[in-house]
């Protein structure tokens, strides 16, 4: 009996301590979300993807989400959302969202996660040329970037048919395949979509769920100090010269490309090209952007989002044609690739900002692909406008 009594004990008081951390941590995690407030659309790290009910929280009527990969975080580009909106103190924000390696199945996940708190049905999907190599997204870095969190809100929206679930699924399966803990996971909601799953293990999934959620906003607490507006003063985005930002974005360019033919940025050349320039001489000669299994995924990302109700801009983003050309990546072949975009953004009836003009504008790039300081000029106009359309006059 002392020992039943000594267990129960022992169980209150765990469960008291357990609360008491849980208490302590929402608070401290609900006054580090008010003091970042908007700026949480502009942080660049991959882990704010871990925190999808944050995301759909901080969304609201005049922000739009921005789905992309490597080229969203903010590298002092005065150009930048994150410098035109001093940090999202503007009265028309982006929520960016994407990582390296973040490709069309996993933004089709994302948005399908987030779409609850996309108040003003619009979403753009940010195009990089690279995905749309022969193998497509590669599943190591499918799973690095792989948020159990967001999957779990993917499954959890009604309004995503289980046809489109179903084939979600079969696509993880294959890019998981070598990654025990996703498999499991992936396997679960398998389960759990085609009615075979084990209430046991539900309950023990279940409680499981809550002390990674738990954990999720102690790491959230450490990894996100507040935010700090660059500037005073709050923005109106209807008011901004676009002209004159790009002025002054080629200017900054100018300034951080001075070593090089290409409208490189100083520091990525030295670091990443100079060493093995010679070597990167026509090293991708016979190289192109079709096929690709990215193109599927591309597909099921816009399934999605026309089951949502989601109106979609894609942006063609071209490559920088000045190195392009040295490392001897066939024009043509850049061309067939651009063309596909246009040709699928007609037949799915989404909108389709086309900057493929601008492989050879200088500084629209920051490096051989990456969008640099004209490139976001070009791009935050466009989505500005897109977010203007049907809106009262």
């Amino acid at each position: 009996m002392k020992k039943i009594l000594a267990v129960f004990l022992a169980l209150i008081m765990f469960g008291g301590t357990v609360t008491l951390i849980w208490t302590k941590t929402d608070a401290e995690f609900d006054r580090r979300v008010a003091q970042i407030n908007k700026g949480m659309n502009y942080i660049g790290k991959f882990r704010k993807s871990s925190y999808p009910k944050l995301l759909k929280r901080t969304m609201d009527k005049r922000t739009i989400l921005m789905l992309g990969s490597s080229e969203l975080p903010y590298y002092d580009e005065k150009s930048h959302p994150q410098a035109l909106t001093k940090n999202g103190n503007s009265d028309f924000n982006i929520m960016l969202v994407g990582a390296a390696h973040v490709q069309c199945l996993a933004q089709a996940i994302n948005v399908g996660a987030l779409e609850p708190g996309i108040k003003n049905h619009k979403v753009v999907l940010n195009l990089s040329p690279q995905w749309f190599k022969k193998g497509g997204v590669v599943p190591g870095a499918f799973s690095s970037k792989f948020s159990p969190q967001i999957f779990h809100d993917f499954m959890e929206n009604s309004k995503i048919s289980k046809e489109t679930k179903q084939a979600i699924i079969n696509r993880c399966k294959v890019l998981v395949k070598d990654w025990p803990e996703g498999k499991k996971l992936i396997d679960r909601y398998d389960r759990q979509l085609n009615g075979r799953d084990n209430p046991v293990f539900n309950f023990i999934y279940s409680i499981r769920d809550k002390f990674d959620e738990m954990q999720l906003k102690v790491k959230y607490v450490r990894d996100f100090p507040p935010l700090k507006h660059l500037k005073r003063g709050r923005v109106i985005f209807g008011e901004i010269d676009f002209n004159r930002l790009l002025a002054i974005s080629g200017q900054q360019g100018k300034e951080e490309c001075t070593n090089n033919a290409f409208y490189i940025n100083d520091k990525y050349f030295n670091k990443k090209l100079k060493p093995n320039f010679e070597k990167m001489k026509g090293f991708a000669a016979g190289r192109s952007y079709m096929p690709s299994p990215e193109y599927g995924d591309l597909d099921l990302f816009l399934r999605v989002c026309k089951e949502l109700n989601l109106d979609v801009m894609m942006i063609n983003v071209p490559v920088n044609g000045y190195w392009y050309d040295y490392v001897g990546f066939p024009k043509v072949e850049r061309q067939k690739y651009y063309e596909k975009i246009r040709e699928l953004a007609k037949e799915k009836n989404v909108e389709l900002l086309d900057l493929t003009e601008h492989e050879y504008t200088p500084y629209f790039f920051k490096d051989g692909m990456h969008l640099g300081w004209k490139g976001w000029v070009f791009v935050n106009e466009g989505i500005y406008k897109f977010y203007k359309e049907d809106l009262p006059k």
